[in-house]
């Protein structure tokens, strides 16, 4: 593979993509939690005024502070896009400013969305990486989002050779060639970085099935240095 792209559902697949394959390029759906329904519809627009635009965010709100910014459309649940502020200790919430910083992230967003798009190239095989289906998801509706994620990203990447990953998902057959999967036990990393997951089943799990990051070549085309955001 020349690139690797997470695609949620959780900040776990972004870290452990990063670790295995010794990339730091960022992508648009890094650290944000991507429900499949809307993960799917989204990448066949990949519009930011879907997501940026007037009215299109709204507030999870529990206990009486805001817990993340959410897109009402998608579902993408923004954890990390906003300010957060200590509201009593360890608890940190999103910053009642929070819509002084729209801007900012739609900005960012875009920049990743433009680095996404200009892997579609001749010479590019990005592998794309699914963890886990919706919470509340049942096997039929998830085995749907997969046939409409599988078919959005052929659509939206056609000049490249486009593999998707499903990890701990139900197999998705429509092109399995192209289709792979993977199994592990997913237990969660350790102490406070327990949202990391297990570095060690991960590296197994992806040991296992072979996949590995092509070193860079000329007639690659490669996003620009992650420190880009």
């Amino acid at each position: 593979m020349t690139h690797v792209v997470p695609l949620g559902l959780s900040c776990r697949v972004t870290w452990q993509v990063r670790r295995h394959f010794q990339t730091e390029v960022t992508h648009p759906f890094d650290w944000w939690i991507s429900p499949l329904y809307g993960l799917a519809r989204y990448l066949d627009a990949l519009d930011p005024d879907l997501i940026f635009g007037a009215g299109a965010l709204v507030e999870q709100v529990a206990d009486g502070h805001v817990q993340s910014i959410v897109s009402r459309e998608f579902g993408f649940s923004l954890f990390h896009d906003f300010p957060r502020v200590q509201v009593g200790a360890p608890m940190r919430v999103v910053s009642p400013a929070w819509r002084d910083h729209v801007g900012e992230a739609r900005t960012r967003h875009e920049r990743r969305l433009q680095r996404l798009r200009a892997l579609d190239a001749p010479g590019n095989r990005i592998l794309f990486v699914r963890h886990k289906p919706d919470p509340d998801g049942d096997v039929g509706r998830t085995r749907r989002d997969l046939e409409q994620l599988d078919r959005a990203l052929v659509r939206g990447w056609p000049k490249a050779e486009v593999w998707l990953l499903l990890v701990n998902l139900p197999a998705h057959t429509a092109a399995a060639s192209r289709v792979l999967t993977m199994t592990l036990p997913d237990t969660a990393g350790p102490d406070a970085e327990a949202w990391r997951g297990s570095d060690t089943e991960w590296s197994a799990a992806l040991g296992e099935i072979g996949l590995f990051r092509a070193p860079e070549r000329p007639d690659f085309v490669s996003p620009t240095p992650a420190e880009q955001g």
